[in-house]
């Protein structure tokens, strides 16, 4: 019986990968996203450094970049503070329980949680399957009007600099020139030491 039901359980789970394979090429290629230097960019959403924002009826949904996801290495899980709870600038909005250990990141704006991602609570791949869609974190009521976002061309060339500080970055560190900087990225978090990474994701989600 219990082989029955391992047989069950791996043909389902094959199936739903299957299927959210399939939905993740056709986003890709019914949403704009463009690429900058190996890292894939959002362009109808705005940007206050590695976190996109997105406007809907007053409130605004909130999840991290390409970039971001990268640096943070596999992902298990995401804590979000109570629905209803006060984030003001510079406060931790979500804690990510990654292979290299927690990272915070700060809140890109001050306001109200009004929603969470419930499923990243349990499972938190979707963060780096799908940054830009089903891995969003979080839905604010903003406290105050929203300034210093990035968006199109500006987000683009932002990038690049950012893309150009991690390359010096991590040829220092680990000695060696990228080609791709986003298929680096998903090996060098790796390779960095405990200290480095730290480091790194700090900066990274406190934009």
């Amino acid at each position: 019986m219990a082989y029955v039901f391992l047989f069950f359980y791996y043909c389902i789970r094959a199936i739903a990968e299957a299927i959210d394979s399939v939905y993740l090429k056709i986003k890709k290629m019914v949403t704009e996203e463009t690429r900058v230097n190996g890292f894939s960019v959002k362009e109808d959403v705005f940007y206050r450094g590695h976190t996109w924002i997105s406007r809907e009826d007053g409130k605004i949904r909130v999840g991290v970049d390409d970039f971001a996801q990268k640096i943070l290495g596999h992902i298990y899980k995401v804590k979000f503070p109570p629905k209803g709870y006060e984030v003001k600038s510079g406060n931790p909005a979500c804690i990510f329980s990654c292979d290299r250990g927690r990272a915070q990141m700060v809140t890109p704006i001050p306001g109200v949680i009004v929603d969470v991602n419930e499923k990243l609570s349990r499972d938190g791949s979707s963060v780096k399957k799908d940054p830009y869609g089903r891995g969003w974190l979080f839905v604010i009521k903003p406290a105050e009007e929203i300034k210093g976002l990035l968006n199109g061309e500006q987000i683009k060339n932002w990038l690049k600099e950012e893309v150009e500080k991690l390359h010096t970055m991590l040829e220092s560190q680990l000695g060696y020139t990228m080609t791709d900087g986003g298929s680096l990225v998903q090996d060098a978090h790796l390779k960095l030491s405990q200290d480095q990474w730290s480091s790194l994701v700090k900066s990274v989600l406190s934009h």
